[in-house]
């Protein structure tokens, strides 16, 4: 039997287009979660990234959606750890950023990418939250109050699967949880 973490099964289950209302509830709670605004009625997209040079890397993203806002989301379903699993997801997130303009563009067309990473394995053993928000931040001066983000344009979020259930125990576990499980 196939689980959900593997590559064919997570884009039937959350990539078709009869199936995107699941989709958006899975980006929803993971928003909700860490405090983001909520995607509207998605679009999906076509995942294939084609490369410009012939010698550049040609990401395939599992899924790719967009709100009616312009956001647009990279979910990805990962089931093994990599080394360099963190600059992998970072140059899948950046090709989908930098993707967006045309030549002759204005930099403020673009819209926020928000990268949702879900992992079968725990990149931060470490750290006991399942859900982890990456931006760019001003290390050497952050605020008091907040870190000062570069901008908040860009997201990557990952949700480290064998950590949901250390996270909480059985009766704290909300919708978000259960759909993991």
């Amino acid at each position: 039997m196939l689980r959900a973490v593997n590559d064919m099964v997570f884009k039937f289950m959350f990539g078709a287009e009869e199936r995107k209302e699941l989709l958006r509830e899975l980006i929803n709670l993971v928003l909700d979660r860490v405090g983001l605004p909520l995607a509207s009625t998605l679009t999906i997209n076509n995942p294939f990234d084609i490369r410009r040079f012939a010698m550049d890397k040609e990401p395939v993203l599992d899924i790719k959606a967009t709100d009616d806002s312009g956001m647009i989301f990279d979910v990805e379903i990962q089931v093994r750890g990599e080394d360099n699993y963190a600059e992998r997801a970072v140059f899948c997130w950046s090709r989908v950023y930098g993707g967006q303009l045309p030549k002759g563009s204005n930099y403020d067309d673009l819209h926020p990418v928000i990268g949702i990473h879900l992992l079968d394995f725990a990149m931060r053993e470490n750290e006991p939250k399942f859900i982890k928000v990456f931006r760019f931040v001003n290390v050497l001066e952050p605020l008091p109050d907040k870190p000062s983000v570069l901008t908040e344009k860009a997201t990557l979020i990952t949700v480290e699967l064998p950590l949901v259930e250390r996270s909480k125990g059985p009766k704290d576990c909300g919708r978000l949880e259960k759909l993991l499980a």
